[in-house]
């Protein structure tokens, strides 16, 4: 068990876990924390929301298939940025899942044992699949499961499929596994609906020791979209649009009209970085107690 380690996980697709991890490792770094991402999931769209996609797509996940399937030593991907290395996934992803990792949940712990050692954390952006060999070989390696969730009842109901799977975990191959909180993912801050969702997850959460984090990242899909596509994290996306903005003032008084980024990234950013101050501090406390257990 990687004790630095979390895993960000829900058994449906598009609850805002790829998304969620770039961030959150982007405004740890911004924090001083050195952080290592692991991409489990062989569509690789992490390699999109760093801007990185080239590079994702050259190594197809064979660090990873190397180090769990061949037992040999892996060398990341450095300074994707500042202070954060990263691990891409791909086809060769799969592969290990299909062979190593089915038969020996434990493998994906061990290949990343020594590496973990040199980061102040280290996130599992795990796929949409909750039994799969990926999702249990991360839930078997890392201390703390984190679980972004959107308001529609699949993602509801994958968020309960988690808990089995983290229930399951705890009882076998990983008795130190703690679930560090829920995120609500791309919620209309204004809907009535929000106050219901937090009553459901509470209780689905029941017995669990896990919570809802406070903060919401509310809905907007042009922003976070437009980010990915530019291969920007939120608080850098924010930044280019309030330089934009600026731009766009001049080119509209030289009756120029122009617009490269969304006018309500701020917001979004602002969520994003609130958020991950919360998981931070909550897992900067599980560790303190960890270590004074």
């Amino acid at each position: 068990m990687l004790a630095n380690a979390i895993a960000i996980a829900n058994g449906k697709g598009g609850c805002g876990k790829t998304s969620l991890a770039a961030n959150l490792a982007g405004y740890a770094a911004l924090s001083g924390w050195k952080v290592l991402l692991v991409e489990l999931d062989p569509q690789g769209n992490l390699g999109l929301d760093l801007g990185r996609h080239d590079e994702w797509k050259k190594d197809g996940g064979r660090l990873l298939y190397d180090a769990v399937v061949r037992h040999e030593p892996i060398e990341p991907l450095r300074d994707v940025r500042p202070r954060v290395d990263a691990i891409p996934a791909g086809p060769e992803t799969a592969a290990a899942a299909g062979g190593v990792l089915t038969r020996d949940e434990l493998a994906l712990g061990r290949a990343l044992s020594g590496l973990a050692a040199d980061y102040n954390l280290v996130l599992f952006d795990c796929p949409p699949d909750t039994a799969g060999p990926l999702v249990r070989a991360a839930l078997s390696a890392a201390r703390y499961l984190l679980i972004p969730t959107v308001r529609d009842l699949a993602s509801i109901e994958g968020l309960e499929r988690m808990a089995e799977e983290f229930a399951r975990a705890r009882s076998g191959t990983n008795h130190q596994l703690q679930l560090l909180g829920v995120a609500l993912m791309a919620f209309d801050l204004r809907s009535v609906v929000l106050r219901e969702v937090r009553q459901d997850l509470a209780r689905a959460l029941d017995g669990t020791g896990g919570t809802i984090f406070d903060t919401v990242i509310r809905a907007n899909a042009n922003a976070a979209e437009h980010a990915r596509l530019k291969g920007e994290l939120l608080y850098e996306y924010e930044a280019q649009a309030r330089a934009a903005a600026a731009s766009r003032f001049t080119l509209l008084r030289e009756g120029r009209k122009e617009r490269s980024h969304s006018k309500s990234a701020e917001g979004l950013a602002e969520d994003y970085q609130r958020l991950s101050t919360e998981i931070l501090a909550r897992f900067a406390e599980r560790q303190q107690q960890g270590s004074a257990a």
